[in-house]
């Protein structure tokens, strides 16, 4: 039967049903029913009793008289607040049937196709002419006491509660209040009130809840059948729209879940506004991300200069779980073994020369998220040993100090390098190799992926003239095959930089041509760096005091404790090289 069947198909009922499973799960409430499932309230349960999925053994006391339906269901979905019958907490859960006997379906079906709603009368002057009035609609179910009112208004199919004047005027307000304000009955019906003459105390209540009506004796029988008709037909409209609202409300969690679901997907764009590629070797490295960056196993980033191994740690970690903990990033080949070692684990107070205060390093300040250790071929021996401990074990020791920090963190490691050919002759720790290439990102240059100079190109352009706010430029058909036929050397960063003096050259009321991508392409072939290692030491070295006085706001004590080293050798090496804060004669020494 149909999901669709299944909802044409459904009564409200109330029934015990008694649920076991692995555990006891104790006595439910059925809430209505259908050929393919139940809803019931599960009273003192929570919604990890009964998670989605879960199987029970259900034994279903239909109010028919026959013996209990057994069956097996699982849950289809959770309500998790509900109250029950008596006005207790329950948890409500749509559960259907994996297994349900041919007899068991049968008196169930044969419970839907006879179900009608019916009138419960209690006290009334002359039964049978309200049966005559509206028995063909509703059938009218005449008891004589309060108790049997109560049992026969539980059993989930009562549209309607007639009460006469036959108990006294009395008496029949005292049961209005009882059933109007108690929760002895799971779905409160409308009350009609038959008598001859109205009952003052009774006004205010009518004024109060809508459901209670007052009709004075005698009544035309069309009279009364119109008004039994439009309290059932109003009752039943009522209750279809709770019905409808709980599952509207279920559409809107599931609704809301899956929005949570494709924002965290909508977070893959960051990846594709960077890795950009559409040739089949890109595809391949899209397919590596994707599958490895759910889990926290350590990657190798492989590739040339250029290729953007950095853009790739960041994607796995955008997509990973960890994306909300920090990204720290160092580049191994950048510091000395010592600054590294105290950069990396951090360090004591007093370790060396300079440190005047404790500092955790970026494993610690990284914890819980991802760290990328970038040009990790270059590492000191010394700190392989130490990163080796880290992977194998989360534990560290800051310079200086005997106490083992334990550290959470995924570590994303990327090298031009051939870190096999490092192994094999000593350089790099086979250990740490193994340890490292668990899962390996091999990024193919640009020369072997033409096809993607062009894709690169137009990314490039937006990014440039949006980051300098000039007009879109484009490319003739000439320079970008001049473009695409180049080697590039330095790969996408080359073709980053050629783009952004391309774009500064070019004329701002036209596109950039070949002329233009010819002469670019002969200069910077002439403008190779040529350094000599002094120098490049020194510019590395003025690069980095001057970015960490930029992030401390040019205060050269707390540079000094960032970088490990004492107030007056930075002093020193800023006057040495020529460094000067903006804005100021010199860095401050606060």
């Amino acid at each position: 039967m149909s999901s669709e069947a299944h909802r044409e198909a459904r009564v409200p009922v109330f029934a015990r049903v008694e649920a076991s499973g692995p555990s006891p799960l104790g006595t439910m409430y059925a809430w209505n029913l259908s050929g393919g499932g139940v809803y019931l309230k599960a009273p003192g349960l929570t919604a990890q009793d009964v998670p989605l999925g879960r199987s029970m053994h259900l034994a279903i006391a239909l109010p028919d008289g026959g013996a209990a339906i057994e069956a097996t269901a699982e849950v289809a979905w959770v309500d998790p607040a509900v109250r029950d019958h008596r006005g207790e907490r329950a948890v409500g859960m749509g559960v259907r049937f994996a297994s349900l006997p041919g007899a068991g379906l049968e008196r169930i079906r044969r419970f839907i196709e006879s179900f009608r709603y019916r009138v419960v009368g209690l006290g009334l002057a002359d039964d049978d002419a309200c049966a005559q009035a509206f028995g063909d609609l509703f059938p009218l179910h005449t008891v004589s006491t309060e108790q049997e009112l109560f049992a026969a208004a539980q059993v989930g199919q009562v549209g309607l509660i007639l009460l006469g004047e036959a108990q006294g005027p009395i008496r029949a307000l005292e049961l209005l209040r009882r059933i109007t304000e108690s929760r002895e009955i799971e779905r409160q019906p409308p009350l009609l009130y038959l008598g001859r003459q109205a009952v003052p105390a009774i006004e205010p209540m009518i004024a109060r809840n809508a459901r209670v009506s007052f009709a004075r004796l005698p009544i035309e029988p069309l009279e009364l059948r119109s008004l039994v008709r439009r309290a059932v037909e109003g009752f039943v409209a009522d209750e279809a729209n709770k019905v409808l609202t709980t599952e509207r409300r279920r559409a809107l969690d599931h609704l809301r879940r899956e929005n949570e679901y494709l924002r965290d997907r909508v977070r893959e764009p960051e990846r594709l506004q960077e890795l950009v590629g559409e040739s089949p070797a890109m595809r391949r490295v899209f397919a590596l991300v994707e599958r490895v960056a759910p889990v926290s196993t350590g990657v190798l980033i492989l590739g040339e200069t250029g290729t953007g191994k950095d853009l790739v740690a960041r994607a796995i970690h955008a997509l990973s779980s960890r994306r909300d903990r920090p990204l720290l990033a160092q580049n191994c080949a950048a510091l000395t073994e010592g600054l590294l070692d105290s950069e990396l684990f951090g360090h004591a107070r007093g370790a060396f020369t300079g440190a005047m205060g404790e500092r955790a390093g970026l494993f610690e300040a990284a914890d819980g998220g991802t760290v990328f250790l970038d040009e990790v071929g270059e590492m000191p021996p010394s700190m392989q040993a130490k990163l080796l401990r880290v992977l194998e074990s989360g534990e560290l020791r800051r310079v200086g100090e005997t106490k083992a920090r334990t550290v959470d963190v995924r570590v994303i490691s990327a090298t031009h390098r051939s870190l096999e050919a490092l192994a094999a002759s000593g350089h790099f720790r086979k250990d740490l190799y193994y340890r490292l290439r668990s899962f390996v990102i091999e990024l193919p240059p640009l020369r072997d992926r033409r096809e993607d100079v062009p894709v690169l190109a137009l990314h490039f352009l937006d990014r440039l003239t949006e980051r300098h706010g000039m007009a879109a430029r484009g490319l003739t058909a000439q320079a970008m095959a001049l473009l695409e036929a180049h080697d590039w050397p330095g790969n996408a960063r080359e073709l980053l930089h050629t783009l952004e003096r391309l774009l500064l050259l070019a004329p701002q009321d036209g596109r950039i041509d070949a002329d233009l991508v010819r002469e670019t392409l002969s200069l910077e072939q002439r403008e190779v760096p040529k350094r000599t290692l002094p120098k490049a030491l020194e510019d590395l070295e003025r690069s980095l005091i001057e970015a960490e006085l930029a992030r401390c706001g040019g205060v050269v004590a707390r540079a000094a404790r960032a970088l490990g080293v004492d107030r007056s050798t930075i002093s020193k090496r800023c006057k040495r090289l020529g460094i000067r804060v903006a804005g100021a004669g010199r860095p401050s020494l606060e």
